[in-house]
């Protein structure tokens, strides 16, 4: 029995066929110029390229490597800029005023009610926005804990005597590294406290 199949399949191409009668590899490069000159004739011929902000164009979870990096909603994350958006705006009116204030002679406890915030607030402020200006330096809350001093020695809260590290009882959860009481001091607070359980 004849068929035409033959004739049929010597007619069929595939993908693969366009490329048996190149003997040359074909370059596949773009350049920077290239793009922006596609760019260009994309604009010149009407078209419009739309700027989406980064983190703003959808509410899908931030990846990175395929791994979820936030647990929050989109929900969320637009309530969270919309937070840091208007305190981002009240940090250059406080900056504002506070660089208007540093040339009056006023001291570190006058400088919140003058602007009406906290002291915690003027310490965050000039940490973050002036930490290298030495004209704030005034109105810089001194380190809490770091009572160590350079020679090696340290004052004990407790007996107020100035006495070497090796007083001291080390606890890494102190900034220093070093209990805030001396050693003869610490003693004497626990043989009191067990003498008072005891009895």
């Amino acid at each position: 029995m004849e068929t035409d199949i033959p004739e049929i399949l010597s007619d069929l191409r595939i993908g693969a066929d366009a490329w048996s009668g190149v003997q040359e590899p074909v370059a596949h490069a773009l350049t920077h110029d290239d793009i922006q000159n596609a760019v260009a004739e994309y604009l010149a011929a009407g078209g419009v390229i739309t700027n989406i902000p980064a983190g703003v164009s959808s509410n899908q979870p931030v990846t990175f490597n395929s791994r979820i990096t936030g647990s929050s909603t989109g929900m969320e994350r637009e309530q969270q800029k919309r937070v840091q958006a208007k305190r981002t705006a009240k940090d250059i009116e406080y900056c504002q005023m506070l660089e208007d204030l540093v040339i009056l002679d006023c001291g570190r406890w006058e400088i919140g009610p003058a602007m009406g915030i906290s002291d915690h607030t003027v310490q965050r402020l000039l940490r973050t926005y002036f930490s290298t200006r030495t004209e704030f330096d005034k109105w810089r809350a001194s380190g809490h804990g770091k009572s160590t001093l350079i020679n090696g020695e340290k004052p004990c809260s407790k007996c107020k005597t100035l006495k070497p590290l090796s007083e001291y009882y080390s606890n890494p959860s102190k900034k220093d590294g070093h209990c805030s009481e001396c050693k003869a001091c610490e003693n004497a607070r626990r043989r009191a406290a067990n003498a008072k359980q005891a009895a």
